[in-house]
């Protein structure tokens, strides 16, 4: 099911959304406004708690010119106060992607000489072993298969080096298919904190 709504389906609700039927995902832009319009039957009453599950397309990255937040208003159309009953919010978690990378050259940066990548980052929740994360580079650059994240004597605070929060598996592939090599750091074992390496 796309929508839920019925109290046996949703944790902590005490009572079914009052609704005749499901609304439908918007196809016209902004896409992000679920309407109830003209969809609600019986009354809401003060003593139940409602409650619906409906799927989401999470962004790509947390946004950053609009608040991080979910709005949930009764009289959403309405065209003064009177006719806007009542409102609340929830500031949605951060969307898990990477931020703030930067990459430079560690050592040269001529057509054909081997160098060290200097890759800055930051991560929104801690990676667990088993986990990591992939950075592709464009085409014609080239990595050893394996490879190894060292500590950066350029690294200035707040960003911390990777490599001793824990063991990582650094590798590196070129897919047929794209022909842009890609570099994986897995996590091994323990845990590196959410934070800026």
């Amino acid at each position: 099911e796309d929508f839920l709504y019925r109290s046996m389906d949703i944790v902590g609700a005490t009572a079914d959304l009052p609704v005749a039927e499901v609304p439908r995902a918007p196809i016209l832009p902004p896409r992000n406004i679920l309407l109830f319009s003209g969809n609600f039957q019986g009354s809401w009453a003060h003593t139940q708690t409602y409650g619906f599950i409906a799927r989401i397309r999470v962004p790509d990255a947390t946004p950053r010119s609009s608040v991080n937040t979910f709005f949930v208003e009764f009289g959403h159309t309405g065209k003064n106060l009177g006719q806007r009953l009542a409102a609340a919010s929830c500031e949605a978690p951060r969307v898990r992607a990477l931020l703030n990378v930067r990459i430079d050259y560690h050592e040269t940066n001529l057509l054909g000489r081997s160098n060290h990548l200097v890759i800055k980052l930051e991560t929104i929740t801690n990676l667990r072993a088993g986990g990591g994360f992939v950075l592709e580079a464009p085409r014609g650059f080239t990595f050893e298969e394996t490879c190894v994240v060292l500590d950066s004597p350029a690294r200035q605070d707040p960003f911390s080096d990777l490599g001793p929060t824990a063991p990582t598996l650094c590798t590196s592939k070129v897919p047929y298919t794209t022909q842009q090599a890609l570099v994986q750091v897995a996590v091994v074992q323990g845990e590196i904190p959410a934070a800026r390496y």
